[in-house]
């Protein structure tokens, strides 16, 4: 049964942002219409770690433009040169959020709730939703939020439109794609047990009502859908990723929920969304091989050993593409498969990239840190080695009872007053269960990374 609460008008296309949710667009194409920068311009520490399933987002502003990136404690907002604007602490941010037009414009999920807050993170707006199973999405008056295994559709001032029953058995990274043409909404569950499907595929139009029965197979690929679905020239692609010991692979469906094609992934699937670029597809198989793959009509033709992880690649016009790795790699590629540009020491696991429409592209990494990359200006220095790598990586930050610090070198930890409380030896560590509540920092010698115990 549909729920309705409110019912607007036809769906109108609107331009919300430079990049306003994962993979851009409502459809998750993935696509700049601007090269792909190759340099290092800058890197900013956010002091708290960082979940690999979400993305930097950038807003268009009068003011200039904005890049936001949700954290374990809330949303970070930085100006496109890098200067801190305001930080939200409302909390884990697991899946990407989205920007809209008007007063509240941005609205995301946190502690099972859905906020909605002002262009400088004032929370104006909440909703209980309960356990959020992925990125926002959105097109014309309204956007979507998968939670509490239901598909809920808002309009932009937060009012609640309708909901679904639940569709169970849940969603996990995934988000729903539109079809702009139709406003038409697609959404993937995750699979049941072996012994009854893999995954089930459903489509409402933008009313909530469903137009087609829902889809279920029995491939025996039984990793579920934990990926979100791309739309490219009127075809749906979602993959059912890697579980050990079984296929996985990427199903190809019409808009009507007509199956035309599986392509098995051998070595399995993993979990970036795939990138769909004129008859290219591009995706990642995990497993005994993690590579990077590139199909052209379904035929392999080409492959490079990495393993993204969450990062899925995003693509310009001339099929560059660019994707992170959970090494502290982030690379372009050109349409032939071959490396237009390599920067090997981010800290820590890289997320999805963002592109706003100057070229640059924004990445973060799970160690707490944003990073921009574009086409270096005339006159700009070459940016200093990242100290993170060379030093420590913190993780679980904020902590409740202890921290873990990864360090390459000797490392001195201080209390607020700057009184020494430990130091340490290269290695790893988990400190802190002694020590009050409070905030400290870890000294190597080229950082200072902050520490903060909650209770």
């Amino acid at each position: 049964m549909i729920k309705h609460f409110f019912v607007l008008g036809l769906v109108f296309a609107t331009s919300w942002a430079n990049w306003p949710m994962f993979r851009h667009d409502s459809q998750h194409s993935g696509r700049s219409n601007f090269d792909l920068g190759p340099s290092l311009i800058w890197q900013r520490q956010l002091g708290d770690s960082v979940s690999v399933k979400t993305c930097p987002l950038v807003v268009e502003r009068e003011s200039g433009d904005a890049v936001l990136i949700g954290s374990q404690s809330g949303l970070h907002a930085f100006s496109s040169s890098g200067e801190s604007l305001w930080v939200s602490l409302i909390g884990l941010i697991e899946y990407a959020p989205l920007v809209v037009s008007g007063d509240t414009g941005i609205w995301l999920v946190a502690s099972e709730t859905l906020f909605g807050l002002s262009w400088s993170g004032e929370i104006r707006s909440r909703l209980r939703v309960g356990v959020s199973g992925g990125h926002l999405s959105g097109f014309g008056n309204r956007f979507y939020v998968l939670a509490d295994d239901r598909l809920w559709a808002l309009d932009r001032t937060g009012r609640l439109l309708w909901q679904t029953e639940d569709l169970g058995p849940g969603f996990e990274n995934t988000s729903a794609v539109v079809d702009t043409a139709t406003g038409n909404v697609y959404v993937i569950t995750l699979g049941n047990t072996l012994a009854y499907y893999d995954y089930r595929l459903y489509g409402f139009d933008s009313l909530g009502g469903q137009f087609f029965p829902r889809k279920e197979e029995l491939l025996f690929w039984p990793g579920g859908c934990q990926l979100s679905p791309v739309i490219s020239s009127d075809t749906l692609y979602f993959g059912l990723v890697y579980s050990f010991g079984w296929q996985s692979g990427l199903l190809i469906y019409d808009l009507a929920g007509n199956l035309l094609h599986a392509l098995s992934e051998d070595d399995g699937l993993g979990y970036i969304t795939p990138v769909v670029h004129d008859s290219t597809i591009v995706l990642s198989s995990i497993g005994f091989n993690n590579r990077l793959k590139s199909y052209q009509s379904c035929q392999l033709q080409w492959l490079y050993a990495l393993e993204p992880g969450y990062s899925s690649p995003v693509v310009d016009d001339s099929g560059n593409l660019a994707v992170g790795t959970i090494g502290g790699q982030f690379l372009v590629f050109n349409s032939n498969g071959g490396i237009g540009f390599e920067y090997d020491s981010l800290a820590g696991q890289v997320s999805s990239p963002a592109v706003d429409d100057s070229g640059a592209i924004y990445v973060a990494t799970d160690a707490g840190w944003l990073y921009k990359f574009a086409a270096e200006p005339t006159g700009a220095t070459e940016p200093e080695v990242h100290p993170q790598v060379q030093t420590a990586i913190v993780s679980s930050n904020p902590f409740a009872e202890q921290v873990s610090i990864v360090s390459q070198r000797p490392f001195k930890i201080y209390d607020l007053t700057g009184r020494l409380v430990f130091a340490g030896q290269p290695g790893r560590l988990n400190w802190g269960r002694d020590v009050t509540r409070g905030i400290y920092f870890v000294e190597t010698g080229k950082a200072v990374l902050k520490l903060a115990k909650v209770q």
